[in-house]
């Protein structure tokens, strides 16, 4: 997993702490999320190819998530006028990548560790997205109460199919 952790430091940092006016923050803080969703979507889909009927139901109601936080993102960034990323960008190549590796080589357990992985990058995202903003931010305050409770839901999930199946 030291590889993970790395592309998290080369991939991930420099998108949610962007130079400049505190103004730019918000719009760039969401389009990072939206493509950090977008990657998880990704990287769900290529996990399901290699898991067993359990972790299948889990996987799917894991991306379904993903993807409407991802929906939610792109609501937010158009209604605050900005441009809705088309893709995951290196993040997403990335993720891709690895789940695929963890996929090929090792299996349904270590696809799973490696989406269980992703779910704490994603929450130490939000996390610091959450950070960046003002208390009354009304960014904050969708992030805090919409999205924030749906991934750690989704963390959850992911970590209690791990822990079934002892990975």
């Amino acid at each position: 997993m030291a590889m993970f952790e790395q592309a998290t430091d080369v991939f991930f940092p420099y998108v949610l702490r962007p130079e400049g006016p505190v103004d730019e923050v918000p719009e760039e803080t969401l389009q990072s999320l939206y493509r950090g969703e977008l990657a998880a979507i990704r990287a769900y889909e290529d996990a399901l190819g290699a898991v067993m009927a359990e972790a299948h139901a889990v996987l799917s109601r894991a991306q379904r998530s993903h993807e409407r936080r991802a929906e939610l993102l792109a609501e937010r960034i158009a209604r605050n006028g900005g441009s809705v990323p088309e893709t995951a960008g290196a993040w997403g190549t990335l993720t891709h990548l690895l789940e695929e590796a963890a996929v090929t080589f090792g299996g349904e357990r270590a696809a799973i560790a490696m989406l269980a992985q992703g779910e704490e990058h994603g929450l130490t995202a939000y996390q610091d997205a959450t950070s960046e903003l003002e208390a009354d931010d009304p960014t904050r305050t969708f992030l805090v109460h919409e999205l924030l409770p749906a991934h750690m839901e989704t963390l959850e999930m992911v970590n209690a199919l791990r822990a079934r199946l002892g990975s």
